[in-house]
């Protein structure tokens, strides 16, 4: 593909309208140049300019083995803009998926990569991609706003099954033209329309993740200002930090954590903290038994209700003999505000004491779908934390928002609800813990 397609020039044209108006407004004017200074910071300005360096070598190891030539210069500009330029103002967001990396190869790789080039091979004339593109940019836009309330569901079903209607008829057209014009769609240069845009995405992997490896460690260091003072003792936690966790950066984390809880006085202080995070990391992978009577090993009962979206970090100190471990909110409807639950584990070094899962009902209108997650929560967790079932008592106090409290073997199970004082909401705690 040498010139741009009707799609890309359409696209640029709006591009460039909407540029020209945006650029009229004197607060737009300011706001890029502000923009612009801030990526002419050397933060920026250098890990950028090394992406358009490896992205200048992967394009001549391509050319080497004779998968790139200069026909490709616009698929690998447009590759350029619209996959490694996002990639890397968006290493942040990626830093918390542990899975990205996975997922961007299975991705490259799915029959649907493949669709979506045929999509975008056969395009309609110049003035239906002119109405076209802004018509579907209009829909995207309309989605996404009926998306964030339940009060748009209806719009929502709509706009939802007119994309997938659009979807169907430009594969059903692009099949056709496919058919009628097959000569002109298999040639070697629509091989490497295909491939390269694919092969530049996966030698971009390595960078992204040295990019996000230095990302986080930079993190690191400039929380330990904070943490420790002392300018020498601040460079030995450094150094040392590199040495112990080199690329794991889970446990590097889990230490600066660790880290900003502790008094760290001397180097020898911040060798025991290393030495603590080596023996947590391996009773993770191979919890130590604990009597039932004492509790539940905080490495087993943390996992009981991930696969429902409650995953637990790492259990830590707090202070002293006081240890916790919480999930991020799971998020219930689409409301601004939206109803969420957490599970939280409390306790001491060796065991938990205490099971808690609390949800918090800001949007009453939606509470009835919580009330039915959170019963089935609880009733999940009771069921690992004795091997019984949860009573019917317990499920009803949850779905009515009551209180109820009763001994079960040698712990006590309770559910409790309180309004708040703005009258706005009101949360449920179930909960299990020691006697």
């Amino acid at each position: 593909m040498e010139a741009l397609n009707n799609r890309e020039i359409a696209t640029t044209i709006w591009m460039l309208l909407f540029a020209a108006w945006a650029f009229s407004k004197n607060e737009v004017r300011s706001s890029f140049d502000s923009v612009l200074d801030a990526f002419a910071k050397k933060v920026i300005l250098v890990p950028f300019s090394l992406l358009i360096i490896h992205t200048l070598a992967s394009v001549w190891v391509l050319s080497q083995i004779g998968i790139w030539n200069s026909a490709q210069i616009k698929n690998t500009f447009l590759w350029f803009i619209g996959v490694a330029a996002l990639s890397f103002f968006r290493i942040n967001k990626i830093a918390d998926d542990p899975h990205y990396f996975q997922n961007t190869i299975k991705d490259n790789i799915k029959l649907i990569v493949f669709i979506e080039f045929l999509v975008t091979f056969y395009t309609f004339n110049l003035v239906v991609e002119l109405v076209f593109v802004p018509f579907m940019a209009l829909i995207g836009a309309l989605l996404a706003v009926s998306q964030t309330d339940e009060k748009y569901i209806l719009v929502q079903k709509v706009l939802s099954k007119l994309i997938e209607i659009i979807g169907i008829s430009i594969i059903i057209y692009t099949s056709y033209r496919l058919i009628v014009d097959f000569n002109d769609f298999a040639q070697v240069q629509t091989v490497l329309d295909f491939f390269v845009p694919i092969a530049l995405s996966i030698f971009l992997l390595p960078l992204i993740y040295i990019f996000h490896v230095y990302m986080v460690y930079e993190g690191v260091f400039v929380r330990m200002q904070f943490s420790i003072k002392d300018e020498k003792l601040r460079t030995y936690a450094k150094r040392s930090s590199i040495i112990n966790y080199k690329l794991d950066l889970s446990a590097l984390r889990r230490w600066a954590d660790a880290l900003n809880r502790e008094d760290i006085v001397v180097s020898s202080d911040v060798d025991k903290l290393h030495e603590e995070i080596e023996r947590l990391e391996a009773e993770e992978k191979n919890p130590p038994v604990v009597p039932f009577e004492l509790g539940w090993s905080p490495y087993k009962i943390s996992s009981v209700l991930e696969t429902a979206g409650l995953k637990v970090g790492h259990y830590k100190k707090l202070h002293e003999d006081d240890w916790f471990a919480s999930s991020p909110y799971l998020e219930i409807g689409n409301g601004v505000l939206p109803n969420n639950i957490a599970y939280y584990l409390e306790g001491n070094r060796f065991a938990v004491a205490k099971l808690k899962l609390k949800m918090n009902i800001n949007e009453e209108e939606q509470s009835t779908e919580a009330h039915s997650i959170l019963c089935a929560l609880a009733s999940a967790l009771h069921l690992h934390a004795f091997g019984s079932e949860l009573n019917q008592g317990f499920k009803n106090a949850i779905m009515e928002g009551g209180d109820k409290e009763d001994q079960v073997k040698t712990k006590l199970v309770s559910v409790s609800t309180e309004r708040w004082q703005n009258n706005r909401g009101y949360d449920v705690g179930f909960s299990i813990s020691n006697i």
